[in-house]
């Protein structure tokens, strides 16, 4: 708009200006919302007329009036007419930029009133305008000339502070130039022609009041004086920008507070305008202000009032520069929100967040900044990216461009410090500051800076630009504890975050899926990401993005390989509310960091790379520290080891690593070790540091000893890795045998036997490989094959193995080497595993007296000789002997081991089981539990050995009669062995052969036969139909099917355990008599009196021969054979009565707790006849040992229904044994009862009473 043309200048008259300047005044600078007036005004009335006539109520009425707008049209007839519209009701419009003419040829306001100056250069002006407008299907427009009443200068001076706001509001722009044809401007848009646009010819770009009509518009369009369109605003914004020197984005539409009051006036200096006064008054809307219009003032004047009132609007309304809107998904974490405000709440305050990218720092600053703007917004917040030097600068730009600070476009004023001392200034209010990423210590300390810092002034870190004002805090987030720490001022200002807890994990799983989070898997999915946000994010994203897409595949392929898992961490999470300058995935999230530590401290990156390959837990701080002095002289030992510490502390403040609470041991998150060897591997540098890995823990893991135990403990995990990554190199074939062979040994001894034997086969053939069959590292890993082998109850196979090591131990090393007898001994042992117990004797034989020769009586290889030898004896019923060799060997290893060493817990179990086979219950029971006790605490309570002893326990508290405890250790003992060892495993098989005569015992005898079922079937599938176990399992079987009173059935199965038994165990041992009793029982009962009492006799005679005289067992068959005659021969039933009866009380006193229990519960059975007491035998397993030490006891001893027959008396008998409920205290009730009932069954005290009860009082004290 020009208020006046050239020559005519259109001004106040000096009497109106000065008789209305005290209401002009209160008119312009009264606020310009105001509700919309009552009533219409008349289009004709003069406001000037008014306002000179009016009250202050008029003058704030009369404002109102003046805000209007009036608005051309083209009315049908093709003339022009104006229409008054209130601000809230004002339709689109066109507005029109031209020059004016010369002489009073611009239209005026009063020809439009009066349908006039048609003949005036300025109409074409305005027909151009309202035909152009049409085009562009607008029905108003507006042109300065004719619509404003500059008759008024109430209205005027409205109008020209209005005018920057009508020309933004406008829907377009039309550019009139008036003194350039189309001709003049050909190809304008397609080129910048040297010499200067030819639109700097227009006297368009020249005017004062045309610089706010070029910014204001959102559209611009250039018209030729032919009315040919140019181009516009965005189109030829370069060639505009050349010509007027106005920043692009000035032209682009930036808000003019964006830009400095200097800056906007520079643009105005070349500017023309008719009165002197313009030149201030056309940058009102520029300057975004409102003054009355005092013509006359003069040029300075006016500018002084502007710039005043200017500077004083323009100190900015506190605002944010964070980039990032709130995020509708955030998982609020209370303890560090509440730390932030707390710590940021002082003055000056300065606070640190820090740990690992991606575990959420920068969106709890976000958090906590609008929380500050919601909660105060008269406070300044500032956000900074602060990890270079030139992202905190161009902040600090960002912040003095949003300040409009003075000075700050001149390229020799350091805008750092404009910045820095407007912070300062505690008069601009209050502010907080987040500096994000805040992750190299030379950013902010070195004494370098940019380049184009002005020559001569003094270098400045960066940190020196972060002002301590009381009015200002400072949040800090960084991956660098010591860059955190010494920003904020000490350790007491830095919080440490870590990852998520599973609750604020689902959370934001279940924020990013909406809803989805409840899917199967979605806790296995945190897990596996570490509960790291970033990654949860990253893979929510992922999942979003594919519609059929779920929790459970998506981690599916997480864990299909490195490669795909490598790929999902890589992909961007679409995050918008993180730095954008690098891609938001986990992946190049902490490869920033590694590159970082490599620049800073090589050594460190290095110590990174090493412990990627290790398991993330459990890392321990003295092998790392071993593995740094390697290669140190002595002399230089000290400083390696400090060398270390400042590598060890640099992983620690970048937050790679953590130290747990035991301080010598550390932790690393899985997904930064995944993610260190993907960055690895993007060096080339993944296969070294797998080499010195693997060399390290080839060094450092043991054999797998009990004094290795805890270290072992430690170091599996971090080699169970190495099980599967066989390498290609020799030196590395070589370290990897020897993990894999002192690993298998460790398993082996934890009952971890299907890694163990995975291990050791891969250790055999490797060594066979590179170092041949017969070397001797070659046959440790042989033999250790065989053990595991063993403890798999693959006793064949088991045999090659240990076989081969000793017949090359006896080649290479001699006869008499210790590796020699050690490996004799474990021959011995897998040969009783096999039922082959005359050579497993004569093998443990030959071991002991090497030993004993070689090694002397009280070696640990000695002793364990012994413990071999003796359970070749205890199988073979030699049980005085066996005990014997027990003792002296647990009394060996307790000196010089322990009381709780694993070899001398094998002796005390083994001495438990002969306690139990000589019928010694009590002292077997105590001997067990202690052992158990001791077991479970060194071995655990899964180990099989631990096991073991809680299934013998079991076995000798059914002994006693303790069913329901002897029960619930026979459970206990399966459900571990199944769980460990699997449901085949012949130690397994043996619980439930246990099991099965416990249930039996309880009167469960459908459960019990189930049972005994499953572990006959079980053992011939496994170990074949004539192994001892199998036999045994037919046995117990057999006395099942007999009580329950199938005879046919239970005599096959009794005649096939004798056969078997006398093939492998020889015709004298008490177990093949025990079968041979139990088949004579069976025999009589069916009527077979004859060969009944054949095999009474011989089983009789072998167990005098074998046990003596005075054995339980051998006082049970005298019973049977008693009964058994008895029934025969008839008449001579009194021949046989006194030893009967004197079999009976000894077997019913010595069995007080089990017999008594029994008849008891069998006299309540109507039908069910007395049983005698089982005379119980075993299955034991032995002799696997690590070098030097003790051999194993049985992997749990199975039990086996054993003698059988009448010992007893009559159901009469049982009957008034079970009345009688405190028996078991009273042995002298006992006695008085037992011959009181056998006097009521029908034999008088005269004819045989005198002949028993003096032997029963002449042995009481004996028996009792």
């Amino acid at each position: 708009m020009h208020v006046c043309a050239a020559h005519s200048v259109l001004r106040p008259s000096p009497v109106l200006r000065h008789g209305t300047l005290g209401i002009e005044a209160q008119i312009a600078t009264t606020a310009r919302r105001i509700i919309p007036f009552p009533y219409p005004l008349p289009c004709h009335l003069s406001l000037h007329d008014h306002c000179l006539q009016a009250s202050i109520l008029g003058a704030v009425l009369l404002l109102l009036y003046a805000s209007t707008m009036r608005l051309l049209r083209i009315n049908s007839d093709g003339n022009f007419s104006l229409t008054r519209f209130l601000p809230g009701e004002i339709p689109p419009y066109a507005i029109l930029s031209h020059t004016w003419e010369t002489d009073n040829q611009e239209l005026t306001f009063q020809d439009i009133v009066n349908g006039a100056g048609r003949n005036k250069a300025g109409y074409r002006k305005i027909q151009f305008c309202g035909d152009q407008a049409k085009k562009d299907d607008l029905q108003y427009f507006w042109v300065d000339s004719c619509c404003i009443d500059k008759a008024s200068s109430a209205e005027l001076s409205e109008a020209i502070n209005s005018m920057f706001r009508w020309y933004q509001d406008a829907v377009k722009c039309y550019v009139y130039l008036s003194d350039l044809s189309t001709s003049d401007v050909i190809s304008l848009v397609s080129s910048r022609l040297p010499g200067g646009s030819p639109l700097s010819r227009s006297k368009w770009f020249t005017r004062g009041w045309t610089l706010q009509e070029l910014l204001a518009p959102s559209s611009v369009e250039f018209f030729s004086k032919e009315g040919d369109w140019l181009g516009d605003k965005g189109t030829l914004e370069l060639h505009i920008s050349d010509i007027t020197g106005i920043a692009v984005k000035a032209l682009q539409g930036t808000p003019m507070s964006h830009f400095s009051l200097d800056e906007r006036i520079s643009w105005a200096t070349d500017r023309q305008t008719t009165i002197e006064e313009d030149q201030a008054y056309c940058l009102l809307g520029i300057f975004e202000v409102h003054i009355p219009l005092i013509y006359g003032e003069g040029r300075k004047n006016a500018f002084r009032r502007l710039q005043e009132v200017a500077k004083f609007t323009s100190k900015p309304k506190p605002f944010s520069t964070v980039p990032f809107a709130p995020d509708p998904g955030f998982v609020n974490r209370p303890e560090f929100l509440a730390w932030i405000h707390d710590k940021c709440a002082g003055p000056g305050a300065r606070a640190a967040l820090v740990g690992l990218g991606g575990v959420g720092k920068s969106q709890l600053a976000i958090r906590y900044s609008h929380d500050v703007r919601d909660a105060s917004p008269q406070t300044f917040v500032f956000w900074v990216h602060a990890s270079t030097q030139v992202r905190f600068e161009e902040a600090y730009r960002h912040i003095a461009d949003r300040l409009e600070l003075p000075g700050r476009d001149n390229p020799n004023i350091d805008v750092l410090r404009l910045v820095y001392n407007w912070l300062c200034d505690e008069t601009n209010g209050k502010w907080i500051m987040v500096l994000d990423n805040v992750d190299d210590i030379e950013t902010f300390f070195s004494q370098k800076r940019a380049q184009d810092k002005p020559s001569g002034s003094p270098p400045a870190s960066l940190a020196v630009y972060l002002p301590q004002s009381r009015n200002g805090s400072i949040l800090i987030t960084s991956r660098n504890k010591d860059v955190a720490t010494k920003l904020a001022g000490g350790y007491n200002s830095i919080k440490e975050v870590h990852a998520m807890d599973e609750s604020q994990g689902l959370q934001l799983l279940q924020n990013k899926l909406q809803d989805r989070s409840t899917e199967d898997g979605a806790v296995d999915l945190l897990r596996a990401l570490d509960y790291i946000p970033l990654a949860i994010t990253q893979a929510a994203a992922y999942i979003n993005r594919r519609a059929r897409m779920t929790i459970s595949g998506y981690l599916d392929e997480f864990r299909r390989n490195d490669k795909k898992k490598e790929n999902l961490l890589n992909r961007d999470a679409g995050d918008l509310r993180r730095d954008d300058s690098a891609l938001n995935s986990v992946v190049t999230t902490w490869q920033i960091s590694f590159e970082r530590i490599r620049e800073e401290r090589p050594s460190a990156a290095d110590l990174l790379s090493l412990m990627s390959f290790f398991n993330p837990q459990g890392i321990p701080e003295s092998i790392l520290r071993r593995h740094s002095r390697r290669g140190a002289k002595p002399d230089n030992e000290d400083e390696a080891e400090s060398a270390f510490d400042e590598d060890f502390d640099t992983l620690l403040a970048y937050s790679l690593i953590v130290v747990t609470a035991d301080t010598h041991v550390c932790e690393m998150h899985a997904l930064v070790q995944f993610c260190t060897r993907v960055w690895l591997s993007s060096i080339g540098d993944t296969e070294q540091w797998r080499r010195k890995f693997l060399a390290l823990m080839a060094g450092e893991f043991p054999l797998g000893e009990f004094e290795n135990w805890v270290k072992c403990q430690q170091l599996l995990p971090h080699v169970e890795c190495l099980f599967h990554q066989e390498p290609t190199e020799e030196e590395s074939l070589r370290n990897w045998a020897q993990v894999l062979t002192n690993a298998a040994c460790y398993m082996w001894t934890k009952g971890k036997y299907s890694a163990a034997r995975d291990a050791a086969i891969k250790a055999v053939t490797t060594r066979e490989q590179i170092l041949g069959h017969d070397h001797h590292s070659t046959l440790t890993s042989v033999e250790i094959l065989g053990l595991v082998l063993q403890h798999q109850g693959k006793y064949d196979e088991a045999e090659k193995m240990i076989r081969r090591a000793l017949e090359g131990y006896e080649k290479t090393l001699g006869k008499e080497h210790d590796y020699t007898l050690i490996s004799m001994g474990r021959m011995a042992e897998v040969l009783r595993h096999q039922g082959k117990y005359e050579e497993a004797e004569k093998t443990s034989q030959r071991a002991f007296e090497g030993s004993e020769k070689v090694l002397g009586k009280e070696h640990s290889t000695t002793l364990t000789s012994l413990n071999n030898l003796a359970l070749a004896l205890e199988d073979q019923g030699k049980y005085k002997e066996a005990e014997n060799m027990y003792l002296r060997a647990l009394e060996g290893y307790e000196k010089a081991l322990g009381k709780e060493h694993p070899n001398t817990l094998i002796l005390a179990n083994n001495l438990g089981l002969v306690l139990k086979d000589q019928e010694k219950y009590e002292k077997a029971e105590s001997i067990v539990r202690q052992a158990l006790g001791r077991r479970d605490k060194v071995l655990g309570k899964d180990h099989p050995d631990t096991l073991n002893s809680v299934s013998i326990l079991a076995e000798v508290l059914n002994y006693q009669g303790k069913y329901d405890e002897a029960k619930k250790m026979s459970w206990q003992a399966l459900e571990g062995k199944e769980k460990v060892l699997g449901k085949e495993h012949p130690n397994t098989l043996i619980s439930v052969s246990n099991l099965a005569v416990v249930l039996h015992n309880l009167g469960n005898h459908d459960e019990a036969e189930k049972m005994s079922r499953r572990a006959l079937d079980g053992s011939e599938k496994v170990l074949g139909k004539k192994h001892p176990q199998t036999l045994e399992s037919v046995n117990n079987l057999a006395s099942l099917l007999h009580d329950l009173g199938n005879c046919s059935e239970a005599e096959k199965m009794y005649r096939r355990v004798l056969d078997g038994m006398e093939k492998v165990l020889g015709k004298e041992h008490p177990t093949t008599l025990t079968s041979m009793n139990n088949l004579a029982t069976v025999l009589h009962e069916q009527g077979n009196y004859g060969e009944a009492e054949k095999m009474c006799r011989r089983a009789l005679d072998g167990m005098v021969k074998v046990l003596g005289k005075e054995h339980p067992s051998t006082l049970a068959v005298r019973n049977n054979l008693t009964w058994c005659c008895s029934t025969y021969q008839g008449n001579n039933k009194e021949l046989f009565q006194e030893d009967e009866l004197a079999s009976t009380v000894y077997t019913v006193l010595h069995y007080q707790g089990s017999t008594i229990h029994r008849w008891a519960q069998y006299a309540k059975e109507s039908e069910q006849p007395g049983v005698g007491a089982a005379g119980r035998g075993e299955v034991r397993r032995g002799g696997e040992v690590e070098p030097a030490s003790a051999g194993r006891e049985g992997e749990g001893a199975g039990s086996r229904r054993g003698i059988r027959g009448r010992q007893s008396s009559t159901r009469e008998l049982a009957t008034a044994i079970s009345r009688s409920s405190d028996l078991s205290t009273q042995p002298r009730l006992l006695t008085s009862t037992i011959m009181q009932a056998f006097n009521t069954s029908g034999t008088t005290e005269t004819e045989y009473g005198v002949g028993w009860r003096r032997q029963i009082d002449a042995q009481r004290d004996t028996i009792l």
